[in-house]
């Protein structure tokens, strides 16, 4: 089958004006220039938005890249910031006014330039500010900070979890210079750099140190691999898989012995194509799990197989990979409902027709539950509205503008079986099934439609309720008009 987030009103009036107070005030520190894969704008609010060309970024704002993912900023002074995969990368500070400039009026209101890579590599081209007032410019990571003199870097900040595609190297901040001069300090002391040193920062307060045997991780790690033509899968994958030590994870995090992961999405099928599945653990299950992943932030998918006798759809992530987009919400009973997208960079696909495992095309979108109801075991009565919690972008099919989720909600009636969905994106309006007759059935069936308000685009959504008393709902959607995008939803009462 195809389918191509209780106080007083004074204290909420306060937080709202506050709100809107730093919205309106935050400055504007520069556009996305290009954006491949999966990338994402994050505010200090932590809502996150499409990183696309042409997206304005402001002080304050994170830029978060998955694996595979490229980003370059151009900030308001004319200064580059590229981004690879996996990395986080805030701009603290953005202030430039070249009209003031020009005239040489040395105020620190108007030139002054301040950013953090939390993790990841960055590569920087120094633009006005830095070749005017460079001591007005500075970069840090968490162990280091770096004074710059009209300079093209390149930095690589390893967090003390690791970060993939550095599997065996030592955490701490790898810089590399091409040109110019920078300083570069640590807890243990300063060291000028000059072009063609590296140096590294260690955690525990350490003095950078030259490291020119770490020069290759600036040469050869270009997009950290890329998959390297996934000639590296042979079908013989070392994944981490549901075993019986993950089953006791995760029975030790839940505490529920009756605990079934169940998980919707979308996953490559060839060039052209994603199919909708709906997989559980089940061995007796046509749609099976067979892979899951946990760190710090939750569970994620690793493989999925689809085998019906006839039809066999297998995908696999790339060991020591991780997707982006990634988030999760708590209901009310408990219940974790976690999502994620794997870019096409980091999983491949084995179609059934004895070639063995294939390099994918389109992101692989999942979100994950526990708790899932059937439709019979749905309440029989009650009306209830769930709102948009999260879920992962919507990504266009064959390439082009990632269309963000910008709220929504949903109107349940379980003694009519019935319900009326409201989305919001950025791009495309609002998608709307108020007044229009809907039921649970088709909601089930992976049929649900509705229209949008600005063009001729239709989205459709299937998933099901789940936590105690149906306290979640988990879909997934896609839009069909001109251009095909496909994502996913949660929503919570």
């Amino acid at each position: 089958m195809r389918f191509v987030t209780r106080n007083t009103v004074h204290l909420i009036m306060a937080l709202m004006l506050a709100t809107c107070a730093g919205q309106a005030w935050a400055a504007k520190a520069g556009q996305i220039l290009f954006s491949r894969g999966v990338a994402t704008i994050v505010d200090a609010q932590d809502s996150a938005r499409g990183a696309r060309a042409g997206s304005d970024v402001f002080e304050g704002e994170r830029v978060v890249t998955g694996r595979g993912g490229i980003v370059q900023i151009s900030l308001t002074d004319g200064t580059l910031v590229g981004l690879r995969g996996n990395s986080d990368y805030l701009i603290k500070r953005q202030q430039y006014q070249p009209e003031v400039a020009e005239e040489e009026v040395q105020e620190e209101s108007v030139m002054e330039q301040a950013g953090e890579l939390f993790s990841g590599w960055m590569r920087v081209v120094t633009g006005a500010i830095g070749k005017a007032n460079p001591e007005r410019v500075s970069h840090s990571t968490s162990v280091a900070t770096i004074g710059i003199r009209g300079t093209v870097f390149q930095v690589i900040h390893v967090p003390e979890e690791g970060l993939p595609g550095y599997p065996d190297t030592t955490p701490g901040t790898y810089l590399f210079l091409e040109e110019g001069e920078v300083q570069v300090t640590g807890e243990g002391g300063t060291r000028t750099v000059r072009p063609g040193d590296v140096v590294f920062v260690p955690f525990g307060g350490g003095a950078p140190v030259p490291a020119p045997e770490k020069q290759g991780l600036f040469e050869d790690n270009e997009l950290v691999e890329e998959f390297d033509q996934v000639e590296d899968y042979d079908g013989e994958l070392d994944l981490t898989d549901l075993s019986e030590d993950l089953n006791d994870t995760v029975l030790e995090r839940f505490g529920n012995p009756l605990f079934k992961p169940k998980a919707i999405g979308w996953v490559n099928e060839g060039s052209s194509f994603v199919n909708r599945f709906e997989v559980d653990t089940d061995p007796s299950s046509f749609y099976q799990i067979k892979g899951l992943g946990s760190d710090s932030k939750g569970f994620y998918l690793t493989e999925l197989v689809n085998d019906d006798g006839e039809v066999f759809l297998r995908a696999v992530a790339k060991p020591g990979a991780l997707p982006g987009d990634r988030g999760s919400h708590v209901l009310g009973d408990g219940s974790r409902i976690y999502w994620g997208v794997w870019d096409a960079a980091d999983y491949a696909i084995d179609q059934g027709f004895g070639g063995g495992l294939e390099p994918a095309f389109e992101p692989w979108h999942f979100m994950l539950a526990e708790n899932v109801l059937s439709q019979t075991d749905l309440p029989t009565a009650g009306s209830f509205t769930y709102d948009y919690v999260g879920g992962t972008a919507l990504t266009p099919l064959g390439g082009g503008n990632v269309v963000s989720i910008t709220g929504g909600s949903v109107d349940v009636d379980f003694g009519a079986t019935s319900l009326a969905f409201t989305i919001n994106t950025d791009v495309l309006g609002t998608f709307s099934s108020v007044g229009q007759t809907g039921d649970l059935s088709a909601l089930y069936g992976g049929f649900f439609s509705m229209a949008n308000d600005v063009g001729s685009e239709t989205m459709t959504m299937g998933g099901y309720f789940t936590g105690a008393n149906a306290g979640g709902l988990v879909t997934t959607m896609e839009v069909n008009g001109n251009g095909t995008w496909y994502g996913t939803a949660a929503f919570a009462k």
